[in-house]
C-alpha cells in the first residue's frame, strides 16, 4: 500500500529516503493476530485450506488489500473485523518513483 511518508512507522532503512511516499508492504507469513495490534482489518473471504487459512481482507475504511496466512483452521469468518501485527523486521519499503526496495 503507498502511504504518506510522515504516516510510515519509524524504519532505519527509511532515516535517508526523500521520497514523499513509498509504498509498505509485509508478506502474509508475516501477519499476526493481536487484540490489542495497530492494523485493523475487514474480513472478505477465509480459506480454510487444511494445514493452513488464508484470510484475504481490507485495511478498515480503505479498499487495500491484505492477506494473511494462518496455521491451521481459523474461527475467523466472512465479515469479522480482527486486529492484527505484523514484526518491524519483516517490513518492506519501495521507492514508488523507481519501484525498486528502499534497504
Amino acid at each position: 500500500m503507498s502511504l504518506p511518508m510522515k504516516s510510515l512507522p519509524a524504519n532505519e532503512n527509511l532515516k535517508n529516503h526523500h521520497s514523499s511516499t513509498v509504498t509498505f508492504g509485509f508478506r502474509p507469513e508475516h501477519i499476526t493476530l493481536d487484540e490489542q495490534g495497530p492494523i485493523q482489518l475487514d474480513i472478505d473471504l477465509v480459506e480454510h485450506l487444511g494445514a493452513e487459512s488464508v484470510i484475504h481482507s481490507r485495511l478498515s475504511g480503505t479498499d487495500s488489500p491484505i492477506t494473511l496466512r494462518l496455521n491451521g483452521h481459523t474461527t475467523i469468518s466472512n465479515g469479522d473485523k480482527i486486529k492484527v501485527n505484523v514484526d518491524s523486521a519483516h517490513y518492506h519499503f519501495f521507492d514508488n518513483e523507481s519501484g525498486l526496495r528502499i534497504d
